[in-house]
């Protein structure tokens, strides 16, 4: 049994390559409104944005532990995408529509990917790997769907503060993301 976030490329960088290709890779048709949806990533210059608060929020032991990234990290890094990228679609995926919806609205087309919930959660992550870049939270579930896109040509911010009181480790974000 292995047991740990998983969130250092240097526990799997010789099968990285392995990983990618057979990860995720669905056996039966994606469900109905996914398929949809990937089809939209692909035919736009998209970025997939996670916002995780949920028990981040909601339970103050692990909200003095992870803290949460603000609206203002979302948004600078969403118009960091525009510039560098010229981004045309965000895809948000959150464990908190409510306040993702109040509070970030983007600098251009922003769909909110409201789907999947409970046991169908890793349709997100297979939808998010799909986008050409990422604004992820300081979360095990984001760095994957970012991390396993296989594009040299991506783009991933994260948060530079991944712990609540301290910056993230030097081995939890690969060399080439940006810490904001």
């Amino acid at each position: 049994m292995l047991e740990g976030y998983w969130q250092s490329e240097r526990y799997f960088a010789s099968i990285a390559a392995s990983l990618r290709n057979e990860v995720f890779v669905p056996v039966a048709p994606l469900p109905a409104r996914n398929a949809e949806l990937l089809e939209r990533i692909h035919a736009s210059n998209s970025a997939s944005v996670h916002v995780r608060r949920g028990d981040y929020v909601d339970r103050p032991e692990t909200a003095s532990y992870h803290g949460v990234p603000s609206s203002t990290y979302y948004t600078a890094a969403m118009a960091e995408l525009v510039d560098r990228h010229a981004v045309e679609t965000f895809f948000i995926f959150t464990d908190d529509p409510g306040w993702t919806r109040a509070n970030l609205t983007g600098p251009r087309q922003v769909i909110f990917v409201d789907v999947n919930h409970g046991r169908e959660s890793h349709w997100d992550m297979y939808l998010m790997k799909h986008c050409k870049h990422h604004i992820i939270a300081n979360s095990s579930f984001s760095w994957w769907g970012a991390w396993l896109n296989a594009s040299l040509s991506k783009t991933v911010i994260a948060p530079a503060r991944w712990f609540a009181g301290s910056d993230a480790p030097h081995d939890i974000l690969p060399p080439t993301w940006l810490a904001r």
